[in-house]
């Protein structure tokens, strides 16, 4: 049969399919608005209104956040399937509220965690029930547009946030956590309008067949082979979140991206900007991000529609591989840019076909469970990669932490009297006992210690994933198991 044009397609959907975008919006808004800049916040010295952690300590936080997001679907999911999706969104919702209010007026280490986990907890719920109404209103013919759209949705809402989150954090880091927190509270109301497929009102399973069902996923070696490979690949995939924004706030010089827009626009107030010497703020910069989604995610997600899942997807992990290296290649921040411009292409092409993928795979009853189950590789690889990143970041890219090795190593000052000055005055102090600026400083780190060396580890890591998916898809295709 002939596949349906893009219209055609587009034609199809109903309105239940865009009620369900439209709570995604809403959700995804609230957690990037947060997440864009959580990890600066972390370790944001305390005088300028940080926790001031150290980025050991923010990627064990996170770390925690991943477990506790990425497996709690695995439960979740099946539960969902039982009790309902709505009900299960809305458990999702109040929990998210919570821990966003709560992170907001934390001003102690294990207070902040405690609200981390809340938050991680309601995200949790909410990814298995959402996926599944929305499985439930695609088919063959329209799902890699549909599931194109949903991830347009995603980012529309992304690519809000950090305007938001920007704007917010100019006046204090507490207005961030509470727009978030206001934000997902405006998505209750949708819930009303938001149809569940008639199944979920079928589904007669009870807690020991959730179990049950569970244990026959991790009998199925095919699939649990695919989860380990993909979770290799997000120990790469999710620091282009978690740990670009901090290189870039640290390391990466934006200015001369805002002088030439003046130039080329003749905006005085871009001119002006760039003569003061200010900088693109780091979630604005990864915010090019879900510009390049919006733009490219419906042709791209059609082009490779014509792919079969697992050769788009091995597409989307070289792009994403290849992308760090020019994050980490200059400090000028063209290059950033352009980093993350391929990495959201790759992103385009595999992170939408990994659902699809193993919604396809799943039975119709079944797809929650599954999609639940699908997220182990985002809690094992997210989780070692932010312990990971966390310690090499520490090690060779850290700013405060590099300025105290030199004090030490270099200029032989005494650790304990580096313990008695606040770690956010490090680089400060490094710069007076040079008595050079504190760019001059920086630029001597970056020729020192040259912290991109943790881009090129990733990197390494992400073309172990490729090698070990190419190898997976030419055994599923000797088993005619690949669609």
């Amino acid at each position: 049969m002939e596949k349906k044009t893009f219209w055609d397609q587009i034609k199809s959907f109903r309105y239940r399919f865009w009620m369900v975008n439209l709570v995604e919006f809403l959700e995804r808004f609230s957690y990037y608005c947060m997440r864009s800049v959580l990890g600066i916040y972390i370790v944001t010295p305390a005088k300028n209104g940080g926790l001031d952690l150290s980025q050991t300590q923010k990627g064990n936080i996170f770390a925690l956040w991943a477990l506790v997001q990425c497996l709690l679907p695995i439960f979740s999911g099946g539960i969902s399937d039982r009790y309902g999706y709505k009900k299960s969104i809305c458990v999702s919702f109040a929990l998210n509220a919570i821990g966003l209010v709560l992170m907001g007026v934390a001003q102690e280490y294990w207070t902040f965690v405690l609200s981390c986990v809340l938050v991680a907890i309601g995200c949790g719920t909410f990814k298995p029930p959402i996926q599944a109404i929305l499985s439930g209103n695609l088919d063959k013919e329209n799902a890699s547009v549909g599931w194109g759209i949903f991830y347009i949705s995603v980012n529309i809402g992304g690519f809000l946030a950090p305007f938001l989150a920007s704007f917010a954090r100019a006046h204090s880091w507490q207005y961030v956590f509470f727009c978030s927190a206001g934000l997902i509270l405006l998505a209750y109301p949708c819930l009303f309008f938001l149809e569940s497929p008639k199944k979920e009102k079928e589904s007669q399973k009870s807690i020991k067949q959730v179990v049950l069902d569970l244990g026959g996923l991790a009998r199925n070696i095919p699939f649990v082979c695919f989860l380990v490979i993909y979770s290799i690949f997000y120990i790469v995939f999710m620091q282009i979140w978690d740990t670009s924004p901090i290189f870039i706030d640290q390391w990466v010089e934006s200015n001369h991206i805002i002088s030439w827009m003046g130039q080329i626009t003749g905006i005085e107030f871009l001119q002006k900007t760039a003569r003061e010497g200010t900088q693109i703020p780091a979630e604005l910069m990864l915010n090019i991000n879900t510009f390049v989604i919006i733009l490219f995610a419906m042709p791209v997600a059609f082009l490779f529609g014509k792919l079969k899942h697992l050769q788009s997807m091995i597409f989307g992990m070289f792009f994403c591989a290849a992308s760090l290296l020019l994050c980490g290649f200059s400090r000028e921040g063209v290059w950033c840019l352009l980093g993350i411009a391929l990495f959201s292409i790759g992103e385009i092409a595999c992170s939408p076909k990994f659902s699809e993928y193993v919604s396809f795979l799943a039975p119709e009853n079944k797809k929650a469970l599954y999609l639940g189950f699908a997220q182990v590789p985002f809690a094992f690889g997210w989780a070692a990669g932010s312990v990971f990143t966390g310690w090499i970041s520490d090690r060779y890219s850290d700013i405060y932490a590099l300025s105290a090795r030199y004090l030490t190593t270099v200029l032989n000052v005494m650790p304990e009297q580096i313990q008695k000055i606040p770690r956010g005055e490090w680089l400060k102090t490094l710069a007076e006992h040079l008595k050079i600026s504190i760019p001059e400083a920086k630029a001597l780190l970056w020729n020192t210690y040259y912290p991109p060396k943790v881009w090129y580890i990733m990197a390494g890591i992400g073309l172990l994933s490729i090698v070990a998916m190419i190898l997976y898809d030419r055994k599923m295709k000797q088993k005619k198991i690949n669609m």
